[in-house]
C-alpha cells in the first residue's frame, strides 16, 4: 500500500488504511485502538502478525501484543506498508507464521523540506491533530520530527464481571477484604484496590513524538537514527477484562546502516505501564519490560548475476519487568533470548524464470530444540509488470512471555 492510499484515509491510526485490504482483519478494540490478523482468528491481544516499523519489531515487549495505537508513527510519516500474508519465518524468523506487516517511513533526505499539519474531530468528543516537519541540515544530512495528539471519550460499557464484584463488596465488604488478605495483598493496598474496581475513566488522552535523522555518508551509504515515545491514558482491553491505563509509555530507539547489499540495525523498545490497573479486581499492572534486537544482512551475486545469495542473522532479548504483578513467582527467571540465521538463493534458469530457496535455523533459551524453517518457490515474469509465482514455506510461532510465565489472580 503506497503513501497516497494511506494519507487519503481519514482515521485515528495509519494502519486503519488496511481495513479494506484483502486478507487483513482489522478489529476495533476501542475508540482509537486496533488489533490486526492476516491468517486465522483475531483476539484481544492480537500478536499473531509480525508487526514491524522500518524493520524494527513494534509490539509491546513482554506482551507481544500489537497495540498499533502505541506506536508513535504519524500518518504523514508513512511511505508505504508491505503485507506478507503467508508464512514468512524463513526470512523474518519466529512469529512470522501468520504473516508480516512492515510499515516503512519516509526519508527526509529523499524529499524537499516541508511542513504538514492536520486537524480533525468527530463524535465521542474526538479531537486529533498531526504535524510533521522535514528539513535539510546539509547536503547529506536531514531531519524530520512528527507529533500526534488524540483525545476522546471511550464508548460506554458495563462489564457484568465488574458489576458482580462491586455487588459482592457492597454485600460483605469485610469478607471481600479478607479474601484479598488471603491472596497476600498488603493491608495498605486493600481499600485502594477495592475502590478501583469498576471505576472507568472513559476520557482518552494520547500524545506521541517521533524523530528521524538521516545521514548519507557516501553515495549509497546511509545511516539512520530514529527515536520516539507515546504516552496514553484510557481504557485498554486484556484477556482478564478491561484495564485502566494511566500514563502508559512506549519508547523506542533505533539505529540502522545500509550500504549496497549490506544492512544492519540495532534497536531498543521499552514499555512502562505507569499507574495502570485491572478493573475487575483493582490489581495494579506493572510492566517495565524492554526488548533489545540486533540484525545484519548481506548478499552477493555469482555467474554474471544468474545466482544471487542473501544471508543474515538476528538476535533478540526480551526482559519482562512486572514487579510480580503479572509474572509473579517467575519474575526472576522470565528473560527470553532468541537468535537465528538464514541463507537464501535466487537462481535464474531462463529469462524471466527464477527458482528461490531459503533455509533458516532458530534457537531460544526457552525452547529445547532448534527450529528449521525452509522455503521454496518459483517466479515467472512473462512480461514487464506481470508475475506468476508459486511457493511452499513453513513458519512457526513461539509462546509469548505470558504463555510461559503468567502468574496473576484471574
Amino acid at each position: 500500500m503506497e503513501r497516497r492510499e494511506v494519507q487519503r484515509t481519514v482515521a485515528v491510526n495509519p494502519t486503519d488504511a488496511l481495513r479494506a485490504q484483502a486478507g487483513a482483519d482489522l478489529v476495533d478494540t476501542g475508540l482509537g485502538s486496533r488489533v490486526i490478523a492476516f491468517r486465522g482468528f483475531n483476539n484481544i491481544f492480537g500478536g499473531s502478525v509480525r508487526y514491524l516499523v522500518d524493520f524494527r519489531k513494534a509490539s509491546i515487549p513482554s506482551l507481544r501484543a500489537n497495540f498499533m495505537h502505541f506506536v508513535p508513527t504519524a500518518t504523514p510519516d508513512v511511505d508505504r506498508m508491505e503485507m506478507v500474508l503467508g508464512p514468512s519465518s524463513a526470512i523474518y524468523g519466529p512469529n512470522s507464521a501468520s504473516g508480516v506487516l512492515n510499515v516503512l517511513t519516509r526519508s527526509p533526505l529523499r524529499e524537499d523540506p516541508q511542513t504538514w499539519i492536520s486537524l480533525g474531530g468527530g463524535t465521542q468528543s474526538v479531537f486529533q491533530s498531526e504535524a510533521r516537519t522535514s528539513q535539510r541540515l546539509g547536503a547529506r544530512l536531514a531531519l524530520k520530527v512528527s507529533a500526534r495528539w488524540f483525545q476522546g471519550q471511550e464508548f460506554s460499557y458495563t462489564d457484568p464481571a465488574e458489576a458482580a464484584v462491586i455487588a459482592d463488596i457492597a454485600a460483605d465488604p469485610e469478607g471481600f477484604s479478607d479474601r484479598l488478605r488471603d491472596l497476600g495483598v498488603p493491608e495498605s493496598e486493600i481499600f485502594p484496590r477495592m475502590d478501583r474496581i469498576g471505576f472507568r475513566d472513559r476520557d482518552i488522552e494520547r500524545w506521541s513524538v517521533d524523530a528521524r535523522l538521516d545521514w548519507e555518508a557516501l553515495d549509497g551509504d546511509t545511516a539512520v537514527i530514529q527515536a520516539g515515545r507515546t504516552n496514553t491514558s484510557g481504557l485498554e482491553v486484556t484477556p482478564l477484562g478491561a484495564a485502566q491505563a494511566g500514563d502508559w509509555k512506549y519508547d523506542y530507539v533505533q539505529a540502522r546502516y545500509h550500504s549496497g547489499a549490506f544492512f544492519a540495525q540495532a534497536f531498543l523498545n521499552r514499555s512502562d505501564a505507569g499507574d495502570s490497573y485491572l478493573l475487575r479486581d483493582g490489581a495494579p499492572l506493572v510492566d517495565e519490560s524492554q526488548l533489545v534486537g540486533l540484525q545484519a544482512r548481506h548478499g552477493f551475486a555469482l555467474f554474471g548475476g544468474a545466482e544471487e545469495v542473501t544471508y543474515g542473522a538476528d538476535w533478540a532479548r526480551t526482559t519482562p519487568r512486572t514487579g510480580g504483578t503479572i509474572h509473579g513467582q517467575f519474575e526472576d527467571e522470565d528473560v527470553i533470548t532468541e537468535y537465528g540465521g538464514y541463507v537464501q538463493s535466487r537462481t535464474r534458469i531462463a529469462d524471466g524464470l527464477h527458482l528461490i530457496g531459503t533455509v533458516r535455523l532458530d534457537e531460544s533459551n526457552v525452547i529445547e530444540d532448534p527450529v528449521l524453517s525452509p522455503r521454496a518457490g518459483v517466479v515467472w515474469q512473462p512480461a514487464p509488470g506481470h508475475t506468476v509465482s508459486g511457493s511452499w514455506s513453513r513458519g512457526f510461532s513461539t509462546p509469548t512471555p505470558t504463555n510461559y510465565f503468567l502468574d496473576i489472580s484471574g
